[in-house]
């Protein structure tokens, strides 16, 4: 940041090489002096002279680290706010595309998140999936809160790809647990049934195209 305010003041690779030893101390100073006393091009190429410092000082399993880091990042109790801000952080230390950044950070959102996810299409990069995940928990923080009873749940025997009527697919995570028998009531109409269970913060209960090919009910669109 220096040179790019000052940049008369350092205009060559040799006056930036001597800006950044005047700073350096104690074992990088002595590694410094020794370049120069051996008169090494790196002392005159300001890049190469930062190369080698790193080559020398900077462990190599530092980016690995960061690496396990940004993987076993999870949102927990936070918001996606708070989570986006920890996930740039530690993804700007690293060099991975962006397919490789929005999937990480796709399976480190709360599971609320990602099941709230259901009828969006998948976000196709990371901005849009950070997008998609912080409008999502704004509905989610402003839901209002129930006091009713936690609905049992069963776990399937394997897991549902949630699709499109075209097939492609609309929530990058499967369905995986269904209600025990709830009974529902509409008008005169009764009976028990197992919902799969999503989050969709805006949408409390939906019925499925099964279910309307069951029973054929007539609606009146207009009300």
């Amino acid at each position: 940041m220096t040179f790019e305010c000052q940049p008369a003041r350092y205009p060559t690779s040799c006056s930036r090489v001597a800006l950044l030893t005047s700073l350096l101390t104690g074992r990088a100073a002595e590694w410094a002096a020794a370049l120069y006393n051996q008169k090494s091009p790196a002392c005159n190429d300001y890049e190469t002279f930062v190369k080698e410092m790193k080559k020398t000082f900077v462990h190599p399993s530092s980016e690995v680290s960061d690496e396990t880091r940004l993987l076993q990042l999870r949102q927990g109790s936070q918001t996606a706010a708070q989570y986006t801000s920890r996930f740039r952080t530690t993804a700007a230390r690293l060099r991975w595309d962006d397919a490789a950044l929005k999937a990480v950070y796709l399976e480190g959102l709360s599971p609320r998140i990602r099941e709230g996810m259901i009828g969006h299409e998948v976000p196709t990069s990371l901005d849009l999936a950070v997008d998609l995940a912080l409008q999502l928990d704004r509905c989610i923080l402003n839901r209002p809160s129930t006091m009713s009873a936690p609905i049992p749940l069963t776990a399937l025997d394997r897991p549902i790809p949630v699709t499109s009527v075209d097939g492609r697919p609309i929530m990058p995570y499967p369905l995986t647990h269904r209600t025990q028998g709830l009974h529902m009531t509409i008008d005169q109409h009764r009976e028990t049934l197992h919902f799969l269970v999503i989050q969709a913060p805006a949408t409390p209960l939906i019925l499925g195209h099964s279910w309307f090919c069951r029973h054929e009910p007539h609606i009146s669109w207009s009300t």
